[in-house]
């Protein structure tokens, strides 16, 4: 039965990486980043409603020369309100410029609302409220910036782009966006801490190692920046091992399955990329 199990959860793995095909990730060593000038602004809202006291993604930007800590909104659990992040993008629509480009970061939890093919999905906020892909999308809309970097690290975040089963819903994939998420369709994802005497010394997720690519400076084509689609695959790599035993750990999939009401632990990162090129996010 064990075996039945993992075959089927195998093929659900094989049948999400059907989608998108033809917008799925193309960062290799011969493509060339997209053209910045001068002129060129970053600006960042990063969210994290983890209790993890580790916001990787914040503390791999903050001190890198093309961006500036005033540029960034950082909202900490508690902060991280649904008022406060739909203000922080507002912000972003105020300040960001056609020549800038803008990153938002979700780590946290993803959930849904209706059934089947009415099903709507979205990031939760630290006061519990979820906020649809639809009402996301509609920010993002209102940010008249160059290109935009939207990062989800949560559960269902597969779901925040393409079809959703018969029906087209409202999504996030967009011309000049790339969209890094931790899981495939239909799928939960996973954070995992170590604490030692009530501290946390180390966390688990994929954001970690996205952000350890902005750190360590990952740069595969040698252009001087380290982009979306090079965190991505770095990202993506380095997760693996820890994706593939919280697969194939079946007590945990089962506790998913009940806990979410209906989905499997897929932690596999897949990547929208609407963006022609690399979409430059940290130079090094």
């Amino acid at each position: 039965m064990k075996k039945i199990f993992v075959i089927l959860c195998i093929c659900m793995v094989c049948f999400c990486d059907i989608t998108l095909a033809a917008n799925q990730i193309k960062s290799n060593t011969e493509n060339i980043t997209c053209n910045t000038n001068p002129e060129t602004e970053y600006w960042a809202v990063i969210v994290c409603t983890n209790t993890t006291n580790i916001t990787s993604i914040y503390n791999s930007i903050i001190n890198k020369s093309n961006w500036n800590e005033s540029h960034i909104i950082l909202l900490k659990r508690e902060q991280a309100t649904k008022e406060n992040i739909l203000d922080a993008l507002e912000w972003l629509s105020i300040n960001a410029d056609s020549q800038d480009i803008v990153l938002f970061s979700f780590t946290g939890h993803g959930s849904y609302t209706g059934i089947f093919s009415n099903r709507k999905y979205g990031i939760v906020s630290w006061d519990s409220n979820l906020i649809l892909t639809d009402e996301l999308d509609e920010k993002f809309d209102q940010i008249t910036c160059k290109y935009q970097c939207l990062f989800f690290d949560c559960c269902l975040s597969g779901n925040f782009v393409g079809r959703n089963f018969l029906f087209f819903s409202s999504n996030l994939d967009e011309e000049n966006r790339a969209i890094l998420m931790s899981t495939r369709r239909r799928g939960a994802g996973f954070t995992a801490s170590v604490t030692v005497d009530d501290e946390e010394v180390n966390v688990i997720n994929f954001e970690r190692f996205v952000s350890e690519a902005f750190q360590k400076g990952i740069d595969i084509n040698s252009d001087g920046w380290v982009s979306a689609e090079e965190a991505f695959s770095y990202g993506r790599k380095k997760f693996r091992p820890y994706a593939i035993i919280f697969f194939l750990f079946i007590p945990l999939q089962i506790q998913t399955f009940i806990q979410s009401r209906g989905f499997f632990l897929i932690p596999f990162p897949k990547i929208y990329d609407g963006v022609e090129g690399d979409l430059p996010l940290v130079k090094i």
